[in-house]
């Protein structure tokens, strides 16, 4: 909730309004629905014996689309970071006290590990804060056969077709 509400004083959170967070609606069936909410911080209620946050948001309803006991799952709309780096999810490690690494391919093609900040999550990839740039080649596949030190050669990562497409970005 903390974080939530220094995005939006930070501007990192597309607003609906001052102090108002914009929010998506997926509807049951899996569309979106056409109309943006807005989530309004002034409702907020904090269970205190689960520390559960009930937060609320409002849509248009013009169409009455929209009913009583309905089933949806809201998104808020974060800002666009256009510098942000991210990696597939499926190459982070955990080391030693939590510590999450990746392993990289240097210019010399050998596979070094690399210790990495992150900062959430985008779908199936990770948001990279420290650690990497833009450009670096990290191992996606095969690491069980290229420890550390490995010298490999690598070759591009392709996406499997349809069932395990890649995800879309956001």
């Amino acid at each position: 909730m903390l974080r939530l509400k220094r995005a939006l004083e930070r501007g990192t959170l597309e607003s609906a309004a001052p102090g108002e967070a914009r929010v998506t609606l997926i509807l049951e069936d899996s569309t979106v629905y056409r109309h943006a909410g807005k989530l309004l911080f002034s409702d907020v209620s904090v269970d205190p014996t689960t520390g559960m946050i009930t937060l609320r948001a409002e849509f248009p309803n013009s169409e009455n689309l929209l009913m009583p006991g309905m089933f949806a799952r809201a998104q808020i709309v974060e800002g666009v970071n256009a510098s942000a780096l991210t990696i597939p999810q499926r190459t982070i490690t955990r080391g030693a006290g939590g510590a999450s690494t990746v392993l990289v391919v240097n210019d010399e093609s050998k596979v070094e590990a690399r210790t990495i900040e992150t900062d959430g999550e985008v779908g199936t990839k990770v948001v990279v804060t420290r650690g990497l740039k833009a450009g670096e080649r990290i191992m996606v596949e095969g690491s069980q056969k290229a420890p550390p030190g490995s010298v490999v050669k690598p070759v591009p990562f392709a996406w499997p077709s349809k069932s395990g497409a890649q995800p879309k970005s956001k």
